[in-house]
């Protein structure tokens, strides 16, 4: 390890691996204490007892169990491993009770701990490696995810694992270690599928090892590549006799790239909006007529660039976040029963974020190539979630090895802060560690809240002049709001006199004003206390609405009212539509979308006077489809 002095005492006969060694092994100990006692504090809850049945905790367990029970299912959706593998073994050996499942994650969260103490320390010193590791061990949502069925603690360990064992192999040069990382590699694959992007890196640090013997650089690549496919295979084929088609051990990827990557998608969370439901059936046809989703994005992005563009920086800006994008478990909900779990003292992402890209901005050498692999995981893993979509536990499994470059700078700052005290004149160092900490703050408390607050609405306005155009197979919807999860959408409550509001829309480019029928669809999203009335009038800008009255539902989410709105004449590709609101009994808000304006919501008063809002009422105009719009392109 770095800092062994030279002598007759090397690895762990030198007092001070020892020493290392004693206070990891103590603080891995203590990690699994504190994972087994906040597990016991969560055990009687029902995301861990019995899982809805609508959460991936459910399916994993149940087809765990019809595994065991030897009904094997005729294809694989998801990544197979986690439930396919690691489920039924665990079920097998401690039966389908949560303690089985609890006691393993629990080891295995402890041993990423221990492992990713040896990794700093390999990579950056033996001090740099107990603060990785017991930063690790205080993690607040890698605590929190231990006891329940999902595969972010197994992939968090094989993150973990594979990028030791690929530093560890590049040292040594053994086969027997390479051999393993491609296993490994093969692991995480089938547990999560973006690990998939990791096997050109591992292939890449093996050739430049092995760049000077060319028949051991060629038959180590094709054993390596062997080793990390051969055992996707088994479930590749049986997806294979199913499809008809290959899809490899999984057969999910249009659905999981469909969800962050539609125009209409949102920075974070899952939401399933008409174009989701668009993509997946063209991606479902027979083959031969099937439009993969792939291709659909692909189509977006050459109609659409900068609207992509901006959609991707912003999830990356999300996804290094303090925010834990809640899926299946939400950390406030379900972890409120441990206290241990909610103590100050465990460190949420905000700090290991921010810790682990100031290392990132410190630690960098050029000449070490196996720094160079642990900078292309972090950067893949990033981006191959922005690919998809952004949920807090999707990121879980990055997080040991942002432990290991924030314990890297937490070490490097202590050494240089000494060196200062000695040498007054060497505060520079001291300077740019402050700066890069600095940075990493930013990072995860300010950039994604600031761009939202200062740059999102004039950008989208850039980059979508035209609004969101809504793809279904009979209809076409098009509106200027931007998605519900992580938007700007705020509920501004109506006066007892009511308002009216003229609502711009743009008709798709090319379409025929004259396929207009005399009603059209307008959806208007409210929210009143329960059993509320409203009264609501459409109609042309200039002509009258009629009020009818709604009456509300149970008040404790948004509603969509739907109304026919007729006589709109198109005006330069535009139609203007007027909209009265007057709350009749309760009280009534409607939303307003604060982080889009293109100014084309607008409030008018008794005279007749217009004046814009400053943000755009989340309304949808539905037009039909055309006949020959078979493919219609977004805008």
């Amino acid at each position: 390890m770095r800092g062994t002095p030279t002598g007759k005492q090397t690895g762990a006969r030198n007092p001070r691996t020892r020493r290392f060694l004693i206070w990891l092994g103590v603080i891995t100990l203590g990690a699994l204490a504190l994972r087994l006692a906040v597990c016991a504090q969560l055990s009687g809850i029902p995301s861990v007892v019995e899982p809805a049945k609508v959460t991936d905790m459910a399916t994993y367990r149940r087809i765990a169990l019809e595994i065991l029970d030897g009904k094997l299912p005729a294809y694989f959706e998801y990544q197979p491993f986690y439930y396919a593998v690691f489920l039924p073994l665990v079920y097998g050996l401690f039966g389908a009770g949560p303690w089985g499942l609890i006691v393993v994650q629990s080891l295995l969260g402890a041993a990423s701990v221990g492992v990713a103490g040896l990794l700093a320390a390999r990579c950056f010193g033996r001090r740099a490696g107990l603060i990785a590791a017991g930063l690790l061990a205080l993690a607040r949502f890698h605590v929190f995810h231990t006891p329940f069925a999902l595969l972010e603690i197994l992939q968090g360990f094989w993150m973990v694992l594979l990028a030791y064992l690929a530093v560890r192999s590049y040292r040594t040069n053994s086969w027997w270690r390479w051999l393993l990382t491609a296993l490994v590699v093969s692991a995480a694959t089938l547990t999560r599928g973006n690990a998939l992007l990791l096997v050109p890196g591992v292939l890449a640090l093996f050739a430049w090892r092995n760049r000077r013997s060319i028949p051991r650089l060629a038959s180590g690549t094709i054993l390596l590549a062997l080793l990390v496919y051969l055992p996707q295979l088994p479930f590749a084929v049986r997806n294979y006799h199913y499809y008809g088609r290959w899809t490899g051990p999984a057969s999910a990827q249009d659905a999981v790239l469909a969800l962050g990557n539609t125009p209409e998608a949102p920075a974070g969370g899952l939401a399933y909006p008409p174009t989701w439901n668009e993509w997946m059936r063209f991606a479902g046809l027979p083959p031969g007529e099937r439009t993969p989703v792939s291709r659909q994005m692909l189509r977006w992005f050459r109609q659409e660039p900068l609207a992509y563009l901006e959609l991707k920086f912003r999830m990356l800006l999300l996804f290094w976040d303090k925010e834990e994008v809640p899926n299946n478990v939400v950390l406030a909900y379900d972890g409120r029963r441990s206290p241990l779990l909610m103590s100050p003292l465990l460190l949420d992402f905000a700090i290991l974020g921010a810790l682990g890209v100031w290392g990132l901005l410190l630690r960098w050498r050029w000449r070490r190539p196996q720094m160079w692999f642990l900078y292309y995981m972090v950067a893949v893993f990033c981006l191959g979630t922005v690919l998809f979509y952004i949920l807090g536990r999707f990121r879980l499994p990055l997080v040991p090895l942002l432990c290991a470059f924030g314990g890297a700078a937490v070490d490097s700052a202590l050494r240089q802060f000494l060196r200062s005290r000695q040498n007054h004149t060497r505060r520079g160092p001291l300077l740019w560690h402050a700066l890069a900490l600095c940075l990493g703050l930013f990072a995860t408390l300010r950039a994604f809240p600031l761009y939202q607050l200062s740059l999102e609405k004039s950008l989208v306005r850039t980059a979508r002049p035209h609004g969101v155009l809504a793809v279904s197979q009979n209809t076409l919807t098009v509106y200027d709001h931007g998605p519900l999860p992580y938007g700007g959408w705020s509920l501004t409550e109506l006066p007892e006199t009511g308002a009216c509001l003229v609502k711009t829309f743009c008709l798709p480019p090319g379409y025929d004003a004259g396929a207009l029928p005399p009603d059209l669809r307008l959806r208007i999203p409210v929210q009143g206390t329960p059993g509320a009335q409203l009264g609501v009038g459409v109609g042309p800008d200039d002509g009258q609405a009629q009020p009818q009255t709604v009456t509300l539902g149970s008040g404790r989410e948004i509603e969509w009212i739907e109304m026919a709105v007729a006589g709109l004449a198109p005006r330069d590709g535009r139609v203007r539509v007027k909209i009265l609101l007057r709350p009749v009994s309760g009280k009534v808000g409607i939303v307003l979308d604060h982080l889009r304006d293109y100014g084309r919501t607008e409030t008018v008063d008794s005279l007749g006077r217009g004046s814009s809002l400053g943000a755009e009422l989340a309304a949808e105009l539905v037009l039909p489809r055309p006949l020959h719009g078979a493919s219609y392109p977004s805008w």
